[in-house]
């Protein structure tokens, strides 16, 4: 009667394995049939039905990282930033505490105008890598439009390029607050500075 039991508790095993094998692999193959019409269309240029495709597709199956990438780097492109946002907060679920999918959801409040949101975003990436430049770039951009006070906005600007002395957008934010702030020749020779950079 034992080895009866552990025959038919194999069978049963063996068949319960083929099916999740075979799911895996229908999965598989879906998802690459997806990720390629995704990029079909971001290659023919039409970057607003590529997001609404990768946003079907992470809507379709919400803990698939590569959908939720493909959503969270098409949708703010394609100004679908509910759906960037419910990406990207998906993302920090599955993969937490990562600066760049932080700042990129700062980035989404931002444009959506919600600046208190974005701002706790980027000082959590701060927090996690305290020489996060694209963070320090967040902060300086939305110092441009929650201050009043032109010093403020420097300030944040030149902090973000004390940090990446060599980066674009470092540089970029800089230029834009100098510009603000009256000092239109320092401004012009940091944004030849950012051209030269890229």
């Amino acid at each position: 009667m034992t080895l009866r039991m552990n025959s038919l508790h194999i069978r049963i095993l063996t068949v319960t394995m083929t099916c999740a094998l075979a799911l895996m692999v229908g999965a598989h193959a879906d998802d690459e049939a997806r990720s390629t019409a995704v990029q079909k269309l971001v290659d023919a240029g039409e970057i607003r039905r590529a997001a609404e495709e990768a946003s079907a597709w992470a809507l379709d199956d919400p803990g698939d990282i590569e959908a939720l990438r493909a959503c969270a780097d098409l949708a703010p492109r394609a100004g679908l930033l509910r759906a960037a946002e419910d990406a990207l907060r998906s993302l920090l679920f599955f993969e937490p505490n990562v600066p760049d999918t932080l700042v990129e959801l700062g980035d989404v409040f931002a444009a959506q105008g919600r600046y208190e949101e974005a701002r706790e975003r980027y000082q959590e990436a701060i927090h996690l890598n305290d020489s996060f430049i694209p963070a320090f770039v967040g902060v300086a951009r939305l110092e441009r439009h929650t201050s009043d006070v032109p010093a403020d906005v420097l300030s944040a600007a030149e902090v973000a390029v004390s940090v990446g002395v060599g980066s674009v957008g470092a540089v970029t934010a800089l230029a834009v607050a100098k510009s603000d702030a009256g000092h239109r020749e320092q401004a012009l020779e940091l944004f030849r500075k950012a051209l030269a950079l890229d």
